[in-house]
This record gives structure tokens, C-alpha cells and sequence, in this order.
């Protein structure tokens, strides 16, 4: 049998405080559902250190995390789009 795969878009602006416990949760829920799980993380543009704490549970968390940099804030809507159709919401 094929596990599906669940995938997770978390867009986030000046998260530093809250994103480390949002990921945890996140790992706990799957761990206990014995899911299979990609959490792609859109940072708009932070000006805190949230970038720098998901560089860091990228390489030392058990969740498969993708981020996403937006060189510009884009604002809610902006970084899902950015997710689904890149070339669309950047201008290209």
C-alpha cells in the first residue's frame, strides 16, 4: 500500500516567537498519525529571526521542511500564491 503524503503551507511573517512551537505541534500530530509529512514554509520577509530559526529546524528537526524566501512581502494571499504559481504572483 502507497502512504499518501500530507503537505502543510505555513505562510509567516516575524514568527520568531511562535514558529518553533507551531513545527513541534505539527510533528507531534503527524508522529501520532504515523503520517508522512512536507511543510512548506513561506517567510514574507521577516525582519526577525524567524528565518534563522528555520534554518535550524531544517537540519536538526524530523519534519521534511521546504522554505520558501519571498524577496518582497507579498502579504497572506500572496505567499500561497507564491506556492502554487510562482511565475504568476513574482511578476515573471
Amino acid at each position: 500500500m502507497i502512504q499518501e503524503e500530507v503537505f502543510i503551507i505555513i505562510p509567516c511573517y516575524n514568527e520568531g516567537q511562535t514558529i518553533i512551537k507551531l513545527i513541534h505541534e505539527i510533528e507531534l500530530v503527524l508522529n501520532e498519525k504515523n503520517e508522512k509529512c512536507t511543510a512548506v514554509i513561506v517567510d514574507d520577509c521577516s525582519t526577525d529571526n524567524t528565518l534563522s530559526l528555520l534554518m535550524s529546524m531544517k537540519l536538526n528537526g524530523n519534519l521534511n521542511l521546504k522554505i520558501l524566501t519571498l524577496q518582497i512581502n507579498l502579504g497572506h494571499s500572496g505567499n500561497i500564491s507564491e506556492v502554487f504559481f510562482p511565475d504568476i504572483s513574482s511578476g515573471k
